[in-house]
């Protein structure tokens, strides 16, 4: 229930990061004045997405192994390829935890004795205990890593324990509202060799877009980082707001056109109509038992044949039988 994006522009060499503050925990969602766009060095940073609880154990064990090494080797930048693996290698290690503690525990086992005592268990519960550790499923989690590394721009995508880069795509959305941020990029063309003003402003853009769908928060947060390495940059209130007026402007005039053009099709349809209605022919009435029909030649009323079966009239007497 949010929504992050992330996109880039000049050619890859610069990564735009937004995301909304809602915050989702089991059956409990809230948005508080706290940011989920993690800066884990000066040039990659992290949007998180989809259970709260996981994602804390996740992110805590990932900051710690990039941190260790910015400590002792401040000059051997990270590549954001290799968090991206970090954070799919602690997701898969947090699953397995859960799923032995939700299966094997209660069989009083663990992963090592459940391997050690195969031999002694029946095949049958060996197969149904794997089948059952295989299909178990965790909370899901989404995370966007973001950033420049010696090779220049990144975006990758983690849903749960698979990661895919997008870096020829040029931008990336999760959360419940990725396809109307997804849309928003798509209509406009964007891709990876925009320029850096406009490639903000469709960030943006596609944020808001989002907040249609249900559970995606208000509020805004965004990072801007690149093209050098180092350069990790907080869009502050200012630059939010200016971008924010742009939106109701562009959402004013977008409603203020499609009024014109729902008038103007109005206006076609109905000329449509009068046209077909203008081109009717008048009806010709028929001739009833009645009717007096005009002699041409004389001018005068001509009185109808009479109807071959027509009946005679009421006052005359009918023949008696036989006569």
């Amino acid at each position: 229930m949010t929504i992050c994006v992330a996109a880039m522009s000049d050619g890859g060499d610069r990564v735009f990061g937004a995301s909304d503050r809602m915050l989702t925990g089991r059956d409990v969602e809230f948005e508080p004045s706290q940011t989920k766009i993690i800066g884990l060095t000066r040039s990659i940073a992290i949007l998180v997405a989809g259970d709260t609880a996981m994602q804390i154990e996740i992110i805590y064990r990932v900051r710690s192994d990039v941190k260790a090494r910015v400590l002792t080797e401040p000059d051997n930048w990270w590549n954001v390829s290799d968090v991206a693996d970090l954070y799919s290698r602690y997701y898969n290690e947090a699953r397995s935890k859960r799923s032995e503690n939700a299966i094997l525990t209660p069989l009083g086992m663990n992963r090592t004795s459940y391997l050690d005592r195969q031999q002694q268990l029946s095949s049958e519960l060996v197969i149904q205990i794997a089948d059952k550790l295989m299909k178990f499923e965790s909370p899901r989690v989404q995370a966007i890593v973001m950033g420049v590394d010696t090779s220049g721009g990144h975006i990758y995508v983690c849903d749960n324990g698979t990661v895919t880069c997008q870096d020829t795509v040029g931008f990336a959305s999760i959360g419940i509202g990725y396809w109307h941020a997804n849309s928003q990029f798509i209509f406009a063309g964007h891709t990876k060799h925009k320029a850096m003003p406009e490639t903000l402003l469709m960030t943006y853009f596609a944020k808001k877009r989002a907040e249609v769908a249900p559970g995606v928060g208000t509020q805004t947060d965004m990072l801007m980082i690149g093209p050098e390495l180092g350069s990790y940059i907080t869009i502050g209130e200012e630059p939010l707001q200016t971008l924010e007026q742009i939106w109701q402007k562009a959402q004013t005039k977008r409603k203020e056109l499609e009024k014109e053009a729902q008038e103007e099709i109005n206006k076609y349809v109905q000329s449509l109509t009068d046209a077909s209605t203008a081109q009717e022919s008048p009806a010709v009435p028929e001739v009833g038992d009645d009717t007096q029909v005009v002699n041409p030649d004389e001018g005068e009323q001509a009185p109808t044949e009479p109807v071959p079966n027509e009946g005679p009239e009421p006052d005359e007497a009918l023949p008696e039988s036989g006569t």
